[in-house]
């Protein structure tokens, strides 16, 4: 769903890869231009609709795909091919990265901000950050989250056990001077410890700042 720039060059791939796709768009001129250009069969109009994706084959896909410029048709469109149409995956585009737990929580399977994807790049090649989400889980409810201690931490010369967790986190490890140290409630934080957390998005702010103050 989405013809566009994002859905023309997928659809492209895809079709290399040697895939069976047929994409739907509702601007007139985009449908005209990717009608001509691709070898698949081309939709016009409202993909977040019951009789265009039915007209599309909706019922007949393994995954739906919507990358429009707008995340409510997006989310629409995905909760239509899921719902109505049984289909296994949805994955959607999200131009709003605030809108991204959203339609993870109304069942959207994948969802893909290009501006989270960018922020995290940028945050990976930073000489020095304090803390960096490693992975996320159950779409993106769970995240295991990584703090690096300095000398202003207020964990920093206290144990484990002292501390007060919050409820839905847990300290998996802990990377000290190339070594990784199983936390257990006698271990003490030291200046430059790497802690890699279990942690629930909600209980995350939390604990970042019992950790990094």
């Amino acid at each position: 769903m989405g013809g566009g720039k994002v859905g023309y060059y997928l659809g492209r791939t895809l079709l290399e890869e040697g895939h069976e796709i047929t994409i739907v768009e509702d601007n007139p001129d985009t449908y005209a231009l990717v009608s001509r250009q691709l070898d698949c069969p081309v939709i016009f109009g409202d993909g977040s609709t019951y009789a265009v994706l039915e007209k599309a084959g909706a019922s007949r896909c393994d995954v739906f795909v919507a990358v429009t410029n707008h995340d409510q048709d997006n989310l629409i469109g995905c909760e239509v091919a899921k719902r109505e149409f049984g289909v296994p995956k949805t994955i959607a585009r999200v131009k709003n990265p605030k809108n991204e737990w959203i339609m993870q929580r109304l069942g959207v399977d994948v969802t893909v901000s290009s501006t989270a994807i960018i922020s995290s790049l940028i945050e990976s090649e930073l000489p020095v950050h304090k803390i960096r989400t490693l992975l996320s889980l159950r779409a993106g409810q769970l995240e295991i989250m990584e703090y690096v201690l300095d000398g202003n931490s207020p964990v920093v010369g206290h144990q484990l056990k002292e501390l007060q967790m919050p409820a839905h986190c847990n300290v998996v490890t802990i990377l000290r001077q190339g070594h990784a140290v199983v936390p257990r409630g006698e271990t003490a934080f030291e200046n430059h410890d790497v802690v890699l957390a279990l942690t629930d998005r909600t209980d995350e702010p939390h604990l970042r700042k019992l950790l990094l103050g």
